[in-house]
Protein backbone atom coordinates (compact mmCIF):
# COMPACT_ATOMS: atom_id res chain seq x y z
CA UNK A 1 0.00 0.00 0.00
CA UNK A 2 1.24 3.46 -1.20
CA UNK A 3 2.67 5.92 1.72
CA UNK A 4 0.33 8.35 2.50
CA UNK A 5 1.49 12.02 4.12
CA UNK A 6 -0.75 14.09 5.72
CA UNK A 7 0.76 17.85 6.41
CA UNK A 8 0.10 19.99 9.56
CA UNK A 9 -2.46 22.37 9.92
CA UNK A 10 -0.39 24.82 9.95
CA UNK A 11 0.49 24.16 5.98
CA UNK A 12 -3.44 23.63 4.93
CA UNK A 13 -3.52 27.06 3.91
CA UNK A 14 -1.26 27.64 1.68
CA UNK A 15 0.90 31.37 1.31
CA UNK A 16 0.46 33.39 -1.52
CA UNK A 17 3.45 34.45 -1.81
CA UNK A 18 6.49 31.75 -1.86
CA UNK A 19 8.73 33.24 0.17
CA UNK A 20 6.52 33.64 3.35
CA UNK A 21 7.13 30.28 4.45
CA UNK A 22 8.80 30.37 7.80
CA UNK A 23 10.92 27.25 7.16
CA UNK A 24 11.42 25.07 4.33
CA UNK A 25 9.05 21.62 4.86
CA UNK A 26 10.68 18.43 3.23
CA UNK A 27 7.96 18.18 0.67
CA UNK A 28 6.43 21.29 -1.43
CA UNK A 29 3.79 22.50 0.51
CA UNK A 30 1.84 22.96 -2.74
CA UNK A 31 1.63 18.68 -3.63
CA UNK A 32 -1.43 16.88 -3.21
CA UNK A 33 -2.96 14.67 -4.49
CA UNK A 34 -6.37 15.28 -6.90
CA UNK A 35 -9.01 14.28 -4.67
CA UNK A 36 -7.02 14.70 -1.16
CA UNK A 37 -5.22 17.63 -1.90
CA UNK A 38 -3.89 17.83 1.99
CA UNK A 39 -2.58 14.35 1.60
CA UNK A 40 0.60 13.62 -0.93
CA UNK A 41 2.19 10.42 -2.03
CA UNK A 42 6.07 10.54 -0.19
CA UNK A 43 7.34 9.18 -3.98
CA UNK A 44 7.14 9.99 -7.44
CA UNK A 45 3.74 9.41 -8.32
CA UNK A 46 1.19 10.28 -11.01
CA UNK A 47 -1.06 10.51 -8.36
CA UNK A 48 0.67 14.10 -6.92
CA UNK A 49 -0.70 17.03 -8.32
CA UNK A 50 0.71 20.41 -7.82
CA UNK A 51 -1.51 23.51 -6.14
CA UNK A 52 0.66 26.40 -6.63
CA UNK A 53 -0.74 27.74 -9.96
CA UNK A 54 -4.30 28.24 -11.24
CA UNK A 55 -5.02 24.99 -12.38
CA UNK A 56 -3.53 22.23 -10.41
CA UNK A 57 -1.01 20.11 -12.90
CA UNK A 58 0.81 16.74 -12.56
CA UNK A 59 4.59 17.49 -11.88
CA UNK A 60 7.09 15.11 -14.32
CA UNK A 61 8.27 12.46 -12.17
CA UNK A 62 11.76 13.81 -12.50
CA UNK A 63 11.04 16.76 -11.31
CA UNK A 64 8.94 15.28 -8.31
CA UNK A 65 12.08 13.92 -7.13
CA UNK A 66 14.26 16.14 -7.55
CA UNK A 67 12.13 19.33 -6.52
CA UNK A 68 9.03 18.76 -5.03
CA UNK A 69 10.06 15.71 -2.54
CA UNK A 70 13.31 16.56 -1.59
CA UNK A 71 12.98 20.24 0.27
CA UNK A 72 14.27 21.88 -2.34
CA UNK A 73 11.39 23.54 -4.01
CA UNK A 74 12.50 27.44 -3.38
CA UNK A 75 14.15 26.46 -6.77
CA UNK A 76 11.36 25.25 -8.64
CA UNK A 77 9.98 27.06 -11.63
CA UNK A 78 6.17 26.30 -10.14
CA UNK A 79 6.97 27.12 -6.57
CA UNK A 80 8.54 30.63 -7.99
CA UNK A 81 5.71 31.85 -10.25
CA UNK A 82 2.30 33.73 -9.16
CA UNK A 83 0.02 31.70 -8.75
CA UNK A 84 -2.43 33.26 -11.30
CA UNK A 85 -0.70 31.72 -14.29
CA UNK A 86 -0.71 28.34 -15.54
CA UNK A 87 1.07 25.05 -14.77
CA UNK A 88 5.00 25.52 -16.71
CA UNK A 89 4.65 23.54 -19.96
CA UNK A 90 8.00 21.89 -19.34
CA UNK A 91 7.93 20.07 -16.08
CA UNK A 92 4.24 19.12 -16.80
CA UNK A 93 3.87 15.54 -16.82
CA UNK A 94 3.39 14.15 -20.07
CA UNK A 95 1.83 10.91 -19.96
CA UNK A 96 -1.28 12.18 -17.30
CA UNK A 97 -4.17 12.81 -19.59
CA UNK A 98 -5.65 14.91 -16.66
CA UNK A 99 -8.92 12.62 -16.77
CA UNK A 100 -10.17 13.20 -20.34
CA UNK A 101 -10.37 10.32 -22.93
CA UNK A 102 -8.09 10.96 -25.96
CA UNK A 103 -10.53 12.39 -28.98
CA UNK A 104 -10.87 9.08 -31.20
CA UNK A 105 -12.29 7.48 -27.84
CA UNK A 106 -15.50 9.56 -27.82
CA UNK A 107 -16.16 8.87 -31.44
CA UNK A 108 -15.40 4.85 -31.07
CA UNK A 109 -17.94 5.04 -27.72
CA UNK A 110 -20.63 6.94 -29.86
CA UNK A 111 -20.27 4.11 -32.58
CA UNK A 112 -20.42 1.46 -30.33
CA UNK A 113 -23.58 3.35 -28.03
CA UNK A 114 -25.45 3.49 -31.46
CA UNK A 115 -24.44 -0.22 -32.56
CA UNK A 116 -26.34 -1.05 -29.57
CA UNK A 117 -29.04 0.75 -29.57
CA UNK A 118 -29.24 -0.13 -33.24
CA UNK A 119 -29.55 -4.10 -32.29
CA UNK A 120 -31.85 -3.82 -29.50
CA UNK A 121 -34.57 -2.04 -31.77
CA UNK A 122 -34.05 -4.82 -34.33
CA UNK A 123 -34.89 -7.08 -31.46
CA UNK A 124 -37.38 -5.50 -29.72
CA UNK A 125 -39.79 -4.66 -33.17
CA UNK A 126 -38.83 -8.33 -35.13
CA UNK A 127 -38.67 -10.86 -32.50
CA UNK A 128 -38.70 -13.61 -35.85
CA UNK A 129 -35.36 -12.69 -36.90
CA UNK A 130 -33.93 -12.73 -33.42
CA UNK A 131 -34.30 -15.83 -32.07
CA UNK A 132 -32.00 -17.20 -29.33
CA UNK A 133 -32.51 -20.55 -27.19
CA UNK A 134 -35.24 -20.93 -24.55
CA UNK A 135 -36.83 -18.27 -25.76
CA UNK A 136 -40.67 -18.57 -27.05
CA UNK A 137 -42.03 -16.66 -30.04
CA UNK A 138 -44.94 -14.06 -28.99
CA UNK A 139 -48.36 -15.32 -29.91
CA UNK A 140 -48.77 -12.97 -32.07
CA UNK A 141 -45.81 -14.50 -34.31
CA UNK A 142 -46.89 -17.62 -32.89
CA UNK A 143 -50.31 -17.34 -34.42
CA UNK A 144 -48.48 -16.22 -37.86
CA UNK A 145 -46.02 -18.43 -38.13
CA UNK A 146 -48.27 -22.09 -38.05
CA UNK A 147 -50.72 -23.37 -40.27
CA UNK A 148 -54.12 -23.77 -39.32
CA UNK A 149 -55.48 -26.82 -37.86
CA UNK A 150 -59.08 -28.38 -38.78
CA UNK A 151 -60.90 -28.77 -34.92
CA UNK A 152 -61.73 -32.61 -34.77
CA UNK A 153 -65.04 -33.15 -35.23
CA UNK A 154 -66.63 -35.82 -31.89
CA UNK A 155 -68.44 -39.00 -33.30
CA UNK A 156 -71.71 -40.05 -32.47
CA UNK A 157 -71.01 -43.21 -31.55
CA UNK A 158 -67.90 -44.40 -29.68
CA UNK A 159 -65.97 -47.07 -32.35
CA UNK A 160 -64.70 -50.46 -30.50
CA UNK A 161 -61.48 -51.13 -30.68
CA UNK A 162 -59.94 -54.55 -30.20
CA UNK A 163 -57.92 -55.70 -26.41
CA UNK A 164 -55.53 -57.86 -25.91
CA UNK A 165 -56.83 -60.44 -23.76
CA UNK A 166 -55.41 -60.10 -20.32
CA UNK A 167 -52.88 -62.90 -19.84
CA UNK A 168 -51.98 -64.25 -15.83
CA UNK A 169 -48.37 -64.78 -15.10
CA UNK A 170 -46.09 -66.73 -17.11
CA UNK A 171 -44.59 -69.52 -15.42
CA UNK A 172 -41.54 -70.36 -16.88
CA UNK A 173 -41.52 -73.91 -18.52
CA UNK A 174 -45.12 -74.20 -19.24
CA UNK A 175 -45.15 -72.72 -22.67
Amino acid sequence: MPELRSRPRWLEERPENPSDLAATPLACPYLGMRDEPGIYLSYPSAGNRCYRCRRPATPSLAHQDGYCLKGAQRDCVAFNQSPRLAFPAEIRERRVAEGRLPPSTGWLLAMLSALVLIGLAEWWFFPQVFTFPGRRPSPAAAAGSAPPQAPIAPTSRPVPTTTPAQTGPRVPGTG
